[in-house]
């Protein structure tokens, strides 16, 4: 921000604590923004500190934008419009950008998260789904100068909505977990701390629930994003796995595809698990790749599946070195429906079953 357009923060009159004041940023590459000795007034901002150094006061309250005003990158711009918004009641995204013959960003628009007009994605006019789209124009375009400075271009601050200042922290562009507290989630996890405990803990650690800039909500779906505990199921006890899609299926017609592996206990463990639209090669090699993503690229050294050959397509294509196998459970289930024609079948499906589960070699079951 250029240095001509920092006004006082606060009235002159008003002085800050007799001793050295350091304020911290919301993100980690804001520690230090500035500091006060203890005779300088709280709005004598050092006006020759630009950019983030400058958009906070004592108060952590952020300027009227305005065209002209400056900040060393984009980010901070980001940043301080994030900011902005926050005090003022809305939330912000990123709308367009655009980059040079170099492959740099050029210049970029920041706008009202209620940007843009309403998408239908509901099929039944009678349930319509709510939407946040409602065609604000406020936004900010910031360019980037020769000097390497990022200015800002266009301020439009007129808002088509209400706002409210007091349930800014809620909206999603104002709330993020830093690393401190996306560690202490994962341990919490891994040593089976209830989700609640460990938020209350960083409600009492941060002054209150008022105090943090994120939700519960926000921390469970971290949990759930770092899955710490399938990651380490699946190093100890991901040797065999079972993938299976005919378990379950959802109201829309998703299959529920399930890892499974088996403990030392011969307990069923959860490796990881997807919802598919489409039971095809495609589909399964994107799952396949996803979670062995998500597993530390670790492939197991058996997989037992139905007899799909699309799911075996995907297997040789994503675990080359998995010997794969077809399930007992559903080459038993298809026996009654290929036999029960002959009139033996009643008789003999009896030793076909101790054949299966009761034969431990390779000649114990061929003999039977």
């Amino acid at each position: 921000m250029s240095s001509d357009s920092v006004p006082s923060a606060m009235p002159p009159n008003k002085e800050c604590v007799e001793e050295e004041d350091v304020w911290s940023g919301d993100h980690e590459d804001e520690q230090e923004v500035w500091s006060s000795p203890s005779n300088k007034k709280c709005g004598e901002i050092d006006t020759s500190r630009v950019g983030k150094e400058a958009t906070e006061n004592c108060e952590d309250e952020v300027e009227e934008l305005k065209e002209g005003m400056t900040f060393d990158t984009s980010e901070e711009a980001y940043s301080y419009y994030s900011r902005y918004a926050k005090e003022k009641g809305f939330a912000v995204a990123k709308r367009t950008s655009r980059k040079g013959k170099d492959g740099k960003l050029k210049d970029l628009t920041i706008a009202c998260s209620r940007a843009g007009k309403a998408r239908v994605t509901t099929s039944n006019p009678v349930k319509p789904r709510p939407q946040s789209k409602i065609d604000c124009q406020a936004h900010v375009t910031i360019v980037l100068h020769p000097n390497g400075k990022w200015r800002l271009n266009r301020v439009a601050l007129v808002h088509n909505h209400e706002q409210s200042p007091g349930k800014a922290r809620y909206l999603r562009s104002n709330r993020a977990l830093d690393e401190h507290v996306k560690r202490k989630l994962e341990l919490n996890d891994k040593a089976g701390i209830n989700l609640n405990q460990t938020y209350t803990s960083l409600q009492i650690e941060a002054g209150g629930p008022g105090k943090l800039p994120y939700i519960q909500k926000d921390c469970r779906n971290h949990v759930d994003k770092a899955d710490a505990r399938s990651r380490a199921a699946c190093k100890e006890f991901g040797d065999v796995v079972t993938f299976d899609t005919t378990y379950l299926v959802n109201r829309h017609d998703m299959p529920f595809a399930p890892f499974v592996g088996v403990n030392h206990h011969g307990q069923s463990v959860l490796l990881g698990c997807g919802l598919i639209f489409h039971e095809d090669t495609e589909s399964f090699s994107w799952l396949f790749e996803t979670w062995k993503t998500c597993m530390w690229d670790c492939a197991p050294k058996a997989i037992i599946t139905d007899q799909c050959m699309a799911m075996k397509n995907a297997i040789e294509d994503i675990f080359p070195n998995t010997r794969h196998r077809w399930c007992i459970w559903h080459i038993m289930k298809k026996i009654p429906e290929k036999l029960n024609g002959c009139n033996a079948y009643e008789n003999s499906s009896w030793c076909m079953h101790r054949a299966v589960y009761a034969s431990l070699t390779i000649k114990q079951f061929e003999d039977a």
